[in-house]
């Protein structure tokens, strides 16, 4: 079954006259009689073949001729005045992955700033989200792919997933200071409980109020999975003990020179102070393998919900890679869930 959510978006048209006054002003030419007599369209008899309009010839001083001209640009000038605003309706649905999809997943990855950092091979990683269809959800617009959200059980997939292994190894090599890559190491045991990675990837035109929806359909998946998938093993990979994701920041936000890193230390070795993240049980600010509110105010975020889901993970820590540089936080499935009306109330109100 698709999920249908109904958006309006409004576009900025050109400053010109749209196509329906235009076929207005062809109407009302259409059904005035023109007199020979007074014809003034060509002056002094000049024949000017139009398109799709056959040529009249006539006397005149052509003053008729400008005063239509100016009645034009007056409504051009009235159009760009008020900014010739249109609404469009479309109508986006929700569907599960299938291996169609492959391509469009393909091309979104490739464009991923995540992807490019970490050398993935888009096209396989693209094909393991497509044919995923338990868990996964595809956003589209008139058939085409607007966005995906999914999420990879990491210690499953890695053993068989070229892919997958790289993205497992590549968080645990950028994961910063040594005791969140100790931490993360951990969780990524074999033995351990299953951890998903949750990736998601839209077009810059898709409407952010569609994130919630797509957030609360993926935990609705994996819920699903986790009770109807018919393989055993693959089941019991869907009952993640934590979900990662990964998201790209910058150091700009902050009006001082302090990087975030340096925040981390600084709020380790002095007890914290001020607005500071109370962690539960997997917490990292405290024992210094966190970020802290106080680092996380410093950095600035691509994507308003990732922002708004770092303040809410359980712990969460940056990846280095040169000059780019995102944060990895996790979560639990009922956290995520809790996440998807505030999530409502920032992106959709």
């Amino acid at each position: 079954a698709s999920y249908t959510q109904e958006m309006v978006k409004r576009s900025r048209q050109p400053p010109t006259a749209s196509r329906e006054e235009e076929e207005e002003d062809v109407d009302e030419n259409e059904g005035d009689e023109v007199d020979p007599d007074t014809n003034d369209e060509h002056a002094d008899g000049e024949v000017v073949d139009e398109p799709g309009e056959e040529a009249n010839g006539g006397d005149g001083d052509g003053d008729d001729d400008d005063d239509d001209d100016d009645e034009e640009e007056e409504e051009i000038a009235f159009d760009e005045e008020e900014g010739a605003e249109k609404e469009l309706q479309v109508e986006f649905e929700f569907f599960d992955p299938k291996p169609d999809d492959t391509p469009h997943i393909r091309a979104l990855l490739q464009a991923s700033s995540l992807s490019r950092a970490a050398g993935l091979n888009a096209a396989a990683l693209a094909e393991l989200l497509a044919e995923q269809a338990a868990v996964g959800t595809v956003i589209k617009a008139d058939g085409d792919v607007f966005g995906f959200f999914s999420a990879l059980s990491l210690q499953h997939l890695a053993p068989s997933s070229p892919a997958v292994a790289r993205l497992s190894s590549f968080l645990l090599e950028r994961c910063h200071p040594q005791s969140a890559q100790q931490k993360l190491s951990a969780m990524l045991e074999a033995s351990a409980p299953p951890v998903g990675l949750i990736i998601s990837e839209r077009l810059v035109n898709a409407p952010v109020q569609l994130v919630p929806d797509a957030l609360d359909s993926l935990t609705q998946d994996i819920e699903w999975a986790i009770e109807n998938e018919e393989d055993k093993e693959l089941r019991a990979s869907f009952k993640f003990n934590q979900l990662l994701m990964v998201a790209q920041v910058s150091a700009s936000r902050a009006d001082t020179s302090t990087s975030a890193a340096s925040a981390v230390a600084q709020g380790s070795s002095s007890g914290g102070g001020g607005k500071k993240k109370k962690h539960k049980s997997h917490g990292g600010a405290g024992d210094g393998t966190g970020l802290d509110w106080a680092a996380l105010e410093q950095l600035q975020f691509v994507r308003p919900e990732e922002e708004a889901i770092a303040y809410e993970a359980e712990w969460c820590t940056l990846l280095h890679c040169g000059a780019q540089q995102f944060v990895l936080m996790s979560l639990s499935l009922p956290e995520l869930k809790a996440m998807v009306p505030k999530l409502r109330a920032i992106m959709c109100d």
